[in-house]
């Protein structure tokens, strides 16, 4: 993508736009994982698509990009009404609250869920027809300690995506895990790089769990002082450091393998 100086690509500005409450971490977030995916399908050939489950912090938004090119993409979640009711684009996937039951997706991912419920990348071996593509928070981000005093001050037990297996929130971890569960290991690395620690939570949250007002997120149209705050976040992703650089920046871990 050509860089701007004020305005971004109509897609991810489309992206942005929707995501404009959700703090500009998460943009961010939905941003690399866009150009993660746009990346993938260039390099691999697939024209199905499931994300399996996880829609309650997704909301199913990132797949706008392979719908975009034409592939037909499922979203699965037993609670599958919310993401179906708000979407927001004029593109639209199938929506599924009962898990399917055929071998016939080209790629099945989640995002921040395996982490929490390791079992269920045995229906996604199930259902995957050649690829499986996992995310999962990185326990080494150096916004932890933030995220653990969070819970001591609010006095509140985790319910983040932070928590669950230490160990698959690891590169090796889950490396070790997708191997146990034999699939063929293709690429894998670190995603979300910006120059925020992640927390975990937004300072909304903490504003309510500390019985402070909060002042309502902007919804106004995105402003070259936005795009430019993007940029600057971006500065380790355009780097391409070496792993062992990114690995107290990064703010998931990712794992791209092929179903025998």
């Amino acid at each position: 993508m050509t860089p701007q100086k004020t305005h971004l690509a109509s897609l991810e500005t489309e992206i942005c736009q929707v995501a404009r409450t959700e703090g500009i971490g998460s943009i961010y977030e939905r941003l690399m994982l866009k150009r993660f995916f746009e990346k993938l399908a260039s390099t691999y050939h697939f024209n199905s698509v499931l994300e399996y489950q996880g829609l309650n912090i997704t909301k199913g938004l990132d797949n706008l990009i392979f719908l975009n090119q034409g592939k037909k993409v499922t979203l699965y979640d037993k609670n599958i009404k919310s993401a179906k009711t708000n979407w927001p684009f004029t593109l639209k996937p199938q929506f599924a609250s009962s898990s399917p039951k055929e071998k016939r997706f080209d790629l099945v991912w989640n995002f921040a869920v395996i982490q929490l419920q390791p079992q269920i990348v045995d229906r996604m071996i199930a259902l995957s027809r050649k690829f499986i593509l996992i995310f999962t928070p990185n326990v080494f981000n150096f916004g932890l300690p933030v995220h653990q005093l969070y819970h001591l001050l609010t006095r509140t037990s985790c319910r983040h995506a932070e928590r669950g297996s230490i160990y698959l929130r690891t590169p090796w971890g889950i490396r070790q895990f997708a191997r146990h569960k034999g699939i063929r290991l293709i690429t894998a690395g670190f995603i979300d790089l910006p120059l925020l620690p992640d927390i975990g939570f937004s300072l909304a949250e903490l504003k309510t769990r500390l019985g402070l007002k909060s002042s309502p997120k902007s919804t106004s149209s995105l402003s070259p002082q936005f795009t430019s705050k993007l940029k600057f976040l971006n500065t380790l992703e355009k780097l391409s450091l070496p792993p062992v650089i990114q690995f107290p920046f990064a703010h998931h871990i990712y794992l791209l393998g092929q179903v025998k």
